[in-house]
């Protein structure tokens, strides 16, 4: 037998495993890590069958083997679903909003460099400052009242407008306050914490915000984080115990994100349901576009990006550069007009998205 031949019937056997293990990946956002935690692992590998497929169909388009492009086409026709969340092309919209968002993770404003008058922390807190979104939303907020940089709701509310605010946060080792927060130049008629059983800074907030003659209900949440430091990804070494505890560390941190952000997404999705208003559900989810976490919240809202931007708007700032793991999404009754993540503000390990609305007729 010739190297052809065997390759020949390495590609061929590859293109039919591919094929099946894919239509496994493609079905695991459907199910829940908390009832079967392996499938969080098997979404995860979703962007490796698209490439495995794309790269199999150029071989075969190549060597004129029409036939055996059969099962690459197949491949990336079944992920059709998960194109629209991987990179849209929307066209530009001039229609005016009627109001905009912030949500940003602020990463504490960049108050652990320990220095209040840092050139990061100064440099975050001025732009958050000087961005004219109506309505802001922060993950990983910090506040401190006897700070001239960090008293955020002195400096917002009386140099910026935003004299509506909540933010129900906790002590943290700085000595002030750290979690959620929402600020409005709108009216907040009601607000509340979500209880997600898990430790700060994640949770989930809302606020009724009266926006001219109709009330939106917004949340904000940040999911549970997997905690892993991204030098444990990229760290080499020659020393093979090290690395399989590397490994095994991140595997645990990985199984135990999936089930706990699944049984959090259902709470939030209890609270939305019960929800008298138009509902806009903005944050951190610490989750990529092909996981339960976002199936969950696209079965029953639309998603900004999808519907509004353009590219591949990924929002981490970091080696992991190809995550987009903060998301807007809205109800019926609302139309986004337009997304955007802001890549100029490289403050934070997250870029913030800012997106424009319009209500509608429900």
């Amino acid at each position: 037998m010739t190297i052809r031949s065997l390759l020949r019937i390495l590609f061929l056997y590859t293109n039919r495993i591919l094929l099946v293990f894919s239509l496994f990946c493609y079905a695991a956002p459907l199910v829940s890590p908390e009832t079967f935690w392996p499938a969080g692992f098997l979404a995860l590998a979703i962007p490796v069958c698209v490439t495995g497929h794309v790269v199999l169909l150029i071989v075969w388009l190549a060597l004129r083997k029409l036939h055996m492009a059969v099962y690459p086409t197949l491949g990336l026709l079944a992920a059709f679903p998960y194109w629209g969340a991987t990179f849209v092309l929307n066209l530009p919209n001039d229609t005016p909003p009627d109001f905009e968002l912030l949500s940003y993770n602020v990463r504490l404003f960049n108050a652990y460099d320990r220095a209040e008058h840092s050139t990061r922390a100064k440099a975050i807190v001025q732009w958050v400052m000087r961005d004219s979104s109506d309505i802001k939303c922060f993950q990983e907020y910090y506040q401190l009242d006897t700070s001239s940089l960090f008293n955020l709701p002195r400096r917002m509310g009386k140099r910026a407008g935003y004299n509506y605010f909540f933010s129900p946060c906790c002590l943290n080792d700085l000595g002030g306050k750290m979690g959620l927060a929402i600020y409005s130049r709108f009216p907040i008629v009601n607000k509340g914490f979500i209880d997600l059983k898990g430790r700060y800074p994640y949770g989930a907030i809302f606020a009724d915000i009266v926006i001219r003659e109709d009330t939106v209900r917004v949340y904000n949440i940040h999911l549970q984080s997997m905690s892993i430091k991204e030098h444990a990804i990229f760290q080499t070494s020659s020393d093979t115990e090290k690395i399989k505890q590397i490994s095994h560390d991140i595997f645990q941190r990985l199984r135990w994100g999936f089930i706990q952000r699944s049984m959090q997404i259902q709470i939030i999705m209890q609270h939305i349901a019960a929800s008298p208003h138009r509902v806009i559900l903005c944050g951190d989810l610490n989750d990529i576009p092909y996981s339960h976490t976002y199936y969950q919240f696209s079965r029953i809202l639309n998603n900004a990006f999808e519907k509004a931007a353009a590219g591949f708007g990924f929002t981490y700032n970091g080696k992991l550069f190809f995550l987009r793991i903060d998301n807007q999404f809205y109800s019926t009754g609302l139309e986004a007009v337009w997304l955007r993540t802001i890549r100029e503000a490289d403050y934070s390990d997250h870029f913030p998205l800012k997106a424009g609305y319009r209500i509608s007729e429900r």
